[in-house]
């Protein structure tokens, strides 16, 4: 299956990294010894060269190069070990200090490892690195910040993570004396440094980038529908497929943001599917045929999933969470693919069930529809009643987060294997 594969490869990518790492720090040593004997200093040191080497891999995996994505089954899962990654860095960030202040006995020393000292400039770095990390990762995890401040926190991280290489690489340590290990976590963070470069300035310029301008806009309900056209090259994407927008229109301003392609590959116009759903999705009706617009991408391999499954495919939307399946089953209908599959989309009330009539056409009878205002919040129990059972069975899910951690809980609790529950997860924030 293609998530068991994402795993393993997944699993590959950390033990190569990390067990890199941890493989030079012990060759650094004159003799095991030398580690047994200042077991905290021994910990100390692990913290921190293992905190760069996450700092590193976590702005590798931001870029959106294409390996990772390969690697981990689309950007969203790429998206999620980013933020995974950035978490256990950062805690192992403030352990490294912890741990250096149980391994003195002087307690003035031990202080003055959060206070800056003009002698020690190594050292310096190192503080001046974790409050900047502490200051903006706090700012990310815990406020809710508008997207575009949001974005100004993360293009930030630059800073302390330049001091951090300056910390790294001034220190006397390990990584000073010994040249595979210093070669190693000094090119891990120059890595790094090239990947925020490439992400945050040349990307926009440099990416996988294509001009389009609006050909239409049609309102449906809560939905702003954006028709695409070509000015050029033509996107070429698979069912299921993301992109990364840019809109050209003043109103609305240049922001980049993530939506789903509605339409099906080979379409002469590429269908976006919005829902407002904040301060940035509100203005969309505002676009006008002819507005210029730059796609990146496509990302993803939620469709991809779904056509390579030798099992049966039970989709399951809820809400603007059918833009992904708009596309999936319009690709099946074209092609006419031998797939065998149920649809059920889940949405709060008719009003809210902008694409039932397309859908009840492209579908037929493989669609199940559910109104949760009439009917209740969807169940595993209801949906393995509507598709005769959950056994062996592939379960695509892409809809509110409560939605989907929900029905996975509901599913195991029933016996389905978690690698047959697959997840579109557009929390994209990286």
């Amino acid at each position: 299956m293609y998530d068991v594969r994402a795993r393993k490869n997944l699993f590959l990518v950390y033990t190569v990294f990390l067990g890199l790492t941890l493989s030079l720090w012990v060759l650094a040593k004159p003799s095991i010894n030398s580690i047994l004997n200042f077991p905290l200093i021994s910990v100390t040191q692990i913290l921190g060269l293992t905190a760069a080497t996450l700092v590193s891999l976590n702005l590798l995996l931001a870029s959106r190069l294409k390996i990772f994505e390969n690697l981990f089954g689309g950007l969203d899962k790429v998206y999620k070990q980013h933020q995974f990654t950035g978490k256990t860095a950062f805690a192992l960030m403030l352990a490294h200090p912890t741990f250096l202040l149980l391994s003195s006995s002087d307690l003035w020393r031990a202080v003055e490892l959060y206070v800056l000292d003009l002698s020690t400039p190594a050292y310096n770095y190192g503080k001046l690195a974790l409050f900047g990390f502490t200051t903006l990762i706090t700012l990310t995890i815990f406020v809710r910040l508008p997207y575009h401040i949001w974005r100004i926190t993360h293009q930030l991280m630059i800073i302390p993570l330049i001091f951090l290489t300056l910390h790294v690489a001034t220190i006397p340590s390990d990584v000073a004396v010994f040249l595979p290990l210093r070669v190693w976590i000094l090119g891990l963070l120059l890595v790094g440094i090239g990947s925020y470069i490439y992400k945050v300035i040349l990307y926009k310029h440099i990416g996988p980038k294509l001009d389009y301008k609006v050909n239409q806009v049609n309102l449906r309900g809560q939905i702003t529908e954006v028709l695409l056209e070509p000015q050029g090259s033509a996107l070429s994407h698979e069912p299921g497929q993301f992109v990364f927008v840019i809109f050209g229109n003043h109103e609305i301003g240049d922001e980049e943001h993530p939506f789903s392609i509605s339409s099906a590959p080979g379409e002469k116009l590429i269908r976006l599917s919005i829902k407002k759903s904040g301060d940035f999705t509100s203005t969309l009706p505002k676009l006008k045929a002819q507005d210029k617009v730059k796609l990146y991408g496509p990302y993803g391999a939620f469709g991809r999933i779904a056509l390579v499954s030798k099992k049966e495919v039970v989709m399951i939307a809820g809400g603007i969470g059918i833009t992904p399946f708009l596309s999936i089953v319009n690709y099946i209908k074209n092609k006419n693919i031998n797939l065998k599959y149920k649809l059920i989309y889940s949405y709060k009330n008719e009003t809210d069930s902008s694409y039932k009539e397309e859908l009840m056409e492209i579908a037929g009878d493989k669609l199940v529809t559910h109104n949760s205002d009439r009917s209740g919040h969807l169940t595993a129990k209801s949906i393995a009643d509507k598709v005769g059972g959950l056994t062996n069975k592939t379960i695509l899910l892409c809809g509110p987060k409560g939605m989907m951690s929900a029905l996975t809980s509901q599913f195991l609790e029933m016996g389905v294997k978690r690698r047959n529950i697959i997840f579109e997860d557009f929390d994209l924030k990286g």
